[in-house]
């Protein structure tokens, strides 16, 4: 039975939240799938999950009430050694749990999860320069792109892009089911010529190791555009050379902001889409009419959908969630941690960097 140590601490809308997602999330446990929760936070938290579900579906021994908020002083990350981040990390170090689902501070856990093994953390896969998060993205024609670094490292070498291509490409093979991925590297034009120092320079390596799919540079919009919606896409655009990628390799800087002005972007449609919508009875009618329609594109844009995304690179399975990740989000970040562990994410990075 897999194991998932899941962190009630240090998210924007408080531990109540998170054990309401945990709720949530065994009560929609399958009889043919079963899984236990490690929570890690308050005692009397714990005592309530423990109380509904019994020690079958809930492992209580992790009692913590020290939560780990974002800081930008190393040392006070590593002294938290009784922090909810810390204590989830090293029940998978231990082997008590198979995977550790994180939704406070990014860095934080990026941290403890990278720190060496015996200082608590679970260690870099050998070959494994930084860990980066993988994102996946809403595409053209209903698909799905995957951004990488999400955010954990925001100042990259060339070497570590390139790496963070090749994480990247694993990802979309094992958790898209894309069997030969494109790639593309994040800049500000397709050009060979653009990019700053380090995005030049990952573009000269992985021309020179001849990167299986590299379409070369590629630009913010590119990563949403769809292969079977590619055509239609340069007709509307006005551009015959538009790129459709599966892979945006990037440093973390730029891809956590390429991300969350998606998801602004996202939110500002949505609402001016009701807004206006509501102006006056013949819209409203129009609104009433498309409603299954919106139904359709709020499930299919709406992050929460995910959860979490996992921390690529490190000896064990580590979700990270949004910081004002829901009820509904922890809940679905659970059902994704189960779906990487049956699929061995960590051990087909492993092999992959072994060969």
């Amino acid at each position: 039975m897999p194991t998932v140590a899941v962190d009630l601490l240090g998210t924007d809308k408080g531990p109540e939240e998170v054990a309401e997602g945990v709720r949530i999330a065994i009560r929609r446990m399958r009889k043919d799938n079963p899984y236990r929760v490690a929570v890690v936070g308050h005692q009397s938290l714990i005592n309530s999950l423990v109380n509904q579900f019994g020690l079958v579906s809930v492992d209580a021994r992790f009692p913590c009430d020290e939560t780990l908020w974002a800081s930008d002083d190393l040392k006070t990350v590593l002294r938290a050694t009784n922090s909810s981040v810390a204590q989830s990390v090293r029940l998978v170090a231990a082997g008590e749990a198979d995977a550790a689902l994180l939704c406070g501070d990014t860095r934080s856990a990026t941290v403890w999860a990278a720190r060496d093994t015996e200082k608590g953390g679970l260690g870099l896969i050998p070959g494994i320069l930084r860990p980066p998060l993988a994102l996946t993205m809403p595409k053209y024609g209903g698909r799905r792109g995957i951004l990488l670094d999400g955010g954990t490292s925001t100042d990259c070498s060339a070497e570590m892009i390139v790496q963070f291509a090749h994480l990247g490409r694993i990802f979309g093979q094992l958790a898209l089911d894309i069997e030969d991925p494109l790639v593309g590297l994040h800049s500000n034009g397709e050009e060979d010529s653009k990019g700053n120092k380090a995005s030049k320079e990952a573009f000269r390596l992985l021309e020179e190791e001849r990167f299986p799919n590299f379409v070369g540079n590629v630009q913010s919009s590119d990563l949403v555009a769809a292969e079977i919606a590619q055509e239609r896409v340069r007709e509307l655009l006005g551009n015959p050379d538009y790129k459709a990628v599966d892979v945006d390799a990037s440093d973390g800087f730029v891809g956590n902001a390429f991300f969350k002005g998606v998801e602004g972007g996202v939110k500002l449609t949505l609402e001016s889409l009701l807004r206006n919508g509501l102006k006056s009875w013949r819209t409203k009618i129009g609104l009433w009419m498309i409603k299954p329609a919106l139904k359709a594109v709020k499930l299919e844009l709406d992050p929460r959908q995910f959860g979490a995304m996992p921390l690529l690179g490190t000896n064990g399975l580590v979700m990270i969630g949004h910081g004002s990740s829901d009820r509904y989000a922890i809940a679905n970040g659970i059902e994704a941690t189960l779906r990487y562990i049956e699929l061995d994410l960590v051990g087909k990075i492993r092999e992959h960097f072994n060969q």
